[in-house]
């Protein structure tokens, strides 16, 4: 079977990954997803008892890079830090550049109850795209704000000895480049999966390249996922409809 199947509906998709997982000389498959809802439909199948696969570990990407990501840490000795935590750090920065005088264009909104979790989300954004924070000065009184607040923010995650999800997806991909395979030889089903930023797509491409099997599946309207895991694992999608894959 084809590492890579699309469709323009689900059930063709969920039939022929059945078939797959059928074919799998192996007890345990892990299903890699958007959200574990999405990842828990496909294993509620009738299917699934049928199938000699007896596990079917279901993580989101981010969850999956936290647990690999748990050795380096531990020698790093930081901690995880999300959601609520990231915002306080966020407010801590624009605060403390504010009182340096230092922030221009954002000075304004600096104080409204919103700053904090806009500034997480867009640097968050700015760091899993790989982006080097220091150059967004050469971009006008928008990118020298921004440089100064995430320069800032980064300071306070190594002084604190903490890891948000950026830097929690660079010391999984560490795990990953010191060894050959997974620590487990286990099939991966990357079940309607886009990565959207690029330490997310070094990490699916370090994970395929380890796993002993792969098989990705994604609807036909997913161009960029397609198009990623054909290069990813380098072959071209299989194109399966209801009239192709077995009806039940």
């Amino acid at each position: 079977m084809w590492p890579l199947l699309v469709s323009n509906s689900f059930e063709p998709l969920i039939q022929e990954t059945w078939k797959w997982v059928a074919g799998l000389d192996s007890q345990k498959v892990l299903i890699v997803a958007p959200t574990l809802g999405s990842a828990d439909d496909f294993v509620r199948s009738p299917r699934a008892l049928e199938s000699r696969v007896s596990s079917f570990p279901r993580k989101t990407l981010l969850r999956l890079a936290s647990e690999m990501a748990i050795p380096e840490m531990v020698e790093a000795q930081v901690l995880p830090v999300t959601g609520l935590a990231v915002e306080a750090l966020c407010a801590r920065a624009v605060n403390d550049v504010l009182k340096s005088g230092r922030l221009y264009y954002f000075h304004e909104v600096a104080d409204t109850p919103g700053m904090s979790r806009a500034l997480a989300r867009t640097l968050l954004e700015l760091r899993l795209q790989e982006n080097d924070l220091a150059s967004l000065e050469a971009l006008g009184a928008v990118g020298q704000d921004l440089s100064r607040l995430g320069l800032r923010f980064e300071s306070y995650l190594r002084a604190d000895g903490l890891a948000d999800s950026c830097l929690t997806y660079q010391l999984a991909l560490q795990n990953l480049e010191n060894r050959a395979t997974l620590s487990e030889e286990i099939p991966i089903l990357f079940y309607h999966l886009r990565p959207r930023h690029s330490l997310e797509a070094r990490f699916v491409s370090a994970l395929a390249e380890r796993a002993p099997q792969t098989l990705a599946v994604t609807l036909e309207s997913d161009r960029e996922g397609i198009e990623f895991f054909s290069n990813v694992l380098k072959t071209e999608p299989r194109h399966v409809s209801l009239a192709k894959a077995e009806r039940v």
